[in-house]
């Protein structure tokens, strides 16, 4: 009976099992209309500390795209929804604008470009696109067009007096995105190179069956299931802690793992083998006036199964140390 239970709430909360997108978590992926935060004319994006992603790898797994993750660059998904912003420590600027002056680079998917078609793309870029930066940030906008990785990309210079601006690098494909900095730097290009959709990557076959066992960890978690959470864990995490501690700690993150809104993830580090995963769940504030909470996933997989190794549950967000 509790086995049906448990398959009839997967079943409610998967909407479609082929784009992989999580069961159980809430997904915030805002892909915001128009060109919103390109533009340094919003204050106080960063109120506190996030976490960050020090993997070598990155999935965004609403957007269903890959890229690596430039060498001493961190990756935060949480600071503005839907978007990935890469910084060299601690994410302390107040705007996107900051961001990009202080070296920031900011990876995101392109909203209203639904016909893939190189034509479709090139029209995109010249007809919509640039004309909404020559409105909204500066008139001096050039366009080239190029391909990379199988796919249609165009380089977006803006400049302003004579002074870069931007820098834009967009890639048409089954998920088209953006990246966009200040300046096409050495670790913009890493970026490029490597910024592919899922089913072109070297994970397209481990996405589904991670994204399931996330799903069921989540659910657990949510649920307070203690015990089965503690049968589906590694070796190595039921030697650092006893069955009967990791429900305690569940109990102790009850207040935010049982709110409304459920548990957030945006995406993964990895390490490049495909055999390790940190995901960083989200919890809101159990209550107004409190701080958001965090939490992280470190999945394993052992003997041809995904497995959690290690759990650290919402505490006041700070920055993850990868292990």
């Amino acid at each position: 009976m509790a086995e049906n239970d448990n398959n009839q709430n997967q079943k409610t909360i998967i909407k479609d099992p082929k784009t992989w997108i999580l069961t159980i978590v809430v997904l915030l992926v805002v892909v915001l209309a128009g060109w919103w935060w390109l533009y340094p004319r919003h204050a106080s994006l960063f109120t506190s500390k996030v976490e960050a992603y020090q993997y070598p790898e990155y999935i965004s797994l609403g957007s269903n795209y890959v890229f690596t993750i430039p060498k001493s660059l961190n990756v935060y998904d949480r600071a503005v929804p839907g978007i990935q912003i890469l910084y060299a420590g601690d994410l302390t600027t107040k705007t996107l604008d900051e961001a990009y002056q202080h070296g920031g680079i900011a990876v995101r998917p392109i909203s209203g470009l639904t016909d893939h078609s190189a034509s479709a793309f090139k029209k995109y870029v010249n007809d919509t696109y640039v004309p909404d930066l020559k409105k909204n940030l500066a008139t001096d906008v050039s366009a080239q067009f190029d391909t990379n990785n199988g796919s249609d990309v165009a380089q977006v210079t803006v400049k302003k007096n004579g002074q870069q601006l931007r820098f834009i690098y967009l890639k048409n494909g089954q998920h088209p995105a953006e990246v966009v900095a200040k300046d096409e730097t050495d670790a913009v290009k890493k970026v490029e190179q490597t910024l592919v959709d899922v089913e072109a990557s070297d994970i397209k076959a481990e996405v589904a069956p991670i994204s399931q066992a996330i799903s069921n960890i989540a659910l657990l978690i949510k649920n307070q299931k203690g015990s089965n959470l503690y049968k589906i864990s590694s070796a190595d995490l039921r030697s650092k802690i006893s069955e009967a501690g990791l429900i305690d700690a569940l109990k102790a993150a009850e207040p935010y793992t049982s709110q409304p809104s459920q548990i957030t993830i945006n995406g993964m580090g990895y390490d490049g083998k495909i055999n390790e995963f940190t995901v960083v769940m989200t919890f809101d504030p159990p209550a107004t006036g409190d701080k958001p909470a965090s939490g992280v996933l470190y999945i394993d997989k052992i003997d041809g199964q995904w497995q959690l190794k290690n759990i650290k549950l919402p505490s006041i967000a700070e920055p993850v140390k990868a292990n």
